[in-house]
C-alpha cells in the first residue's frame, strides 16, 4: 500500500513487462533526481535533496540502484553515461 501512495499517477500500462522495468515510486524519485542533475550538472547531494524536496535523495544517489549517477568528488553527484542514455527512455 505504501508503494501505491508514494507513486505519482499510474505510469504502468496494463500488461507492462517486468523485464523492461516498471515504474515504481523509487524509480520515480530516482528519475526526478536524474532530471535535476541533467538540467543542473554536478551538484552537492544536500542541494539535490533540497531542490527536489526529497529527504531521501542522498540515499538514492549513494545507492545508485540503476547506475544513473556518478560521484566525481566527495558529496558531489552527476548523471552517469548510463543515466544519460536511460533517463530519456522513461520519459517525464
Amino acid at each position: 500500500l505504501g508503494e501505491f501512495v508514494r507513486r505519482v499517477g499510474d505510469p504502468n500500462l496494463g500488461g507492462a513487462s517486468v523485464r523492461n522495468g516498471i515504474m515504481t515510486a523509487y524509480r520515480q524519485r530516482a528519475l526526478e533526481i536524474a532530471l535535476f542533475l541533467q538540467a543542473n550538472g554536478p551538484t552537492k547531494a544536500s542541494q539535490v535533496a533540497t531542490e527536489v524536496g526529497d529527504p531521501k535523495a542522498r540515499d538514492i544517489l549513494y545507492r545508485d540502484v540503476y547506475g544513473w549517477f556518478d560521484r566525481p568528488s566527495n558529496g558531489i553527484y552527476e548523471l552517469s553515461s548510463r543515466g544519460n542514455q536511460e533517463v530519456p527512455l522513461w520519459g517525464t
